[in-house]
C-alpha cells in the first residue's frame, strides 16, 4: 500500500466529489497511474485560496475516459486527464470547511502535482486526519436499542403483502441513483432483458 497526494484546485475536488469520486491524470502521468493500485491510500489536497489536506480515501478501480468532467475540459471541448481512477472517501471536510480547518505540512510539496509520498509522511498525515480536531461531529449522538416488540414472521401476520416486483425495480433504481450510477429499467440485450442495470 502506498500514499499519494492527489493535488488540485478546490473547483475539481467540488467536481470530482460531486460526480462518483473520480479523478484523473494527464497522459505525460501515465507512469504514475499505471503505479496507482487498488487500495492504496489517497490525500486529497486543495489548492489556494484553500492551501492544504481536506480529506482521505483510497484507490478503488482504475480506468481510462475520453468524456470531458472537470471545469477545464468542458470549457476547451476536450479531455485534459484521460487517465482516470475512482477512488472511495475515508473522510473529507465539507466545502465550506475547507480553508478554515484544512490541514497544513511542511512535508509536503504540492507544486509537484500527483505525487507518490515517503510511507512515513503518509501515516502520520493519515493520522492527524484522524484527529479530534479534525474529525466532523454529528449533531445528534447515535441511539441503538433493542426492539420492544416480539418478532412476527410474515406468513403468521395477516393483511401484510410483500414489496411487488416493480417497488423493488424502483428501489434498486433510486439506490443506483444515490451512488452516482447511471441506472436504466427493463434494459434489453442479445439474449433477453435485466429488470434494473446500474
Amino acid at each position: 500500500m502506498r500514499y499519494w497526494l492527489v493535488v488540485g484546485s478546490a473547483k475539481n475536488w467540488e467536481t470530482a466529489l460531486l460526480h462518483g469520486n473520480i479523478w484523473g491524470l494527464k497522459q505525460t502521468q501515465r507512469h504514475l497511474w499505471e503505479s496507482l493500485s487498488e487500495n492504496d491510500i489517497l490525500l486529497f489536497y486543495a489548492t489556494k485560496p484553500v492551501g492544504g489536506i481536506i480529506g482521505h480515501g483510497f484507490v478503488q478501480t482504475k480506468f481510462k475516459q475520453d468524456q470531458p468532467l472537470w471545469p477545464n475540459e468542458i470549457t476547451q471541448h476536450k479531455v485534459i486527464w484521460p487517465l482516470r481512477f475512482e477512488f472511495d472517501v475515508k473522510s473529507c471536510l465539507p466545502p465550506d470547511k475547507w480553508t478554515s480547518e484544512k490541514i497544513v505540512s511542511k512535508e509536503l510539496w504540492p507544486r509537484a502535482g500527483f505525487q507518490l509520498l515517503s510511507q512515513n509522511t503518509g501515516k502520520k498525515l493519515v493520522s492527524s486526519i484522524g484527529a479530534v480536531q479534525y474529525a466532523v461531529k454529528d449533531t445528534e449522538p447515535l441511539l441503538v436499542s433493542e426492539p420492544t416488540v416480539e418478532f412476527v414472521s410474515v406468513t403468521a401476520e395477516k393483511g401484510r403483502t410483500l414489496s411487488s416486483h416493480d417497488e423493488v425495480k424502483k428501489t434498486l433504481v433510486q439506490i443506483g441513483q444515490l451512488q452516482n450510477y447511471i441506472c436504466q429499467e427493463e434494459y434489453s440485450f442479445d439474449i433477453g432483458k435485466l429488470d434494473v442495470v446500474w
